[in-house]
């Protein structure tokens, strides 16, 4: 039951971060603009850089909600590196 609870309170606020991160940052950055664009087209290694992009700060505020949802996107095409990611950034 109690981690259920954390879980819980784990993606509400995971949510509730997303709303508050500039997802605008693209347009003040071209370079991060160029990233985000071949992320899309759904390559594990783009995809683990845009994460990591947000995790560092790096070409974008720093964002760990969306870096989440990134490595989240990378893992699931079997990125072990993103996986890695996932539980740092859960820890």
């Amino acid at each position: 039951m109690f981690f259920f609870r954390i879980l819980i309170l784990f993606f509400v606020s995971l949510s509730s971060a997303v709303a508050v991160c500039d997802n605008d940052a693209a347009i003040v950055n071209p370079e991060f603009a160029k990233l985000l664009k071949l992320a899309r087209s759904g390559d594990a290694v783009h995809l683990r850089n845009v994460a990591v992009s947000y995790d560092a700060g790096y070409l974008t505020e720093r964002c760990y909600a969306l870096a989440y949802v990134w490595y989240q996107k990378a893992a699931q095409l079997g990125d072990n590196i993103s996986q890695t990611g996932l539980i740092v950034i859960t820890s």
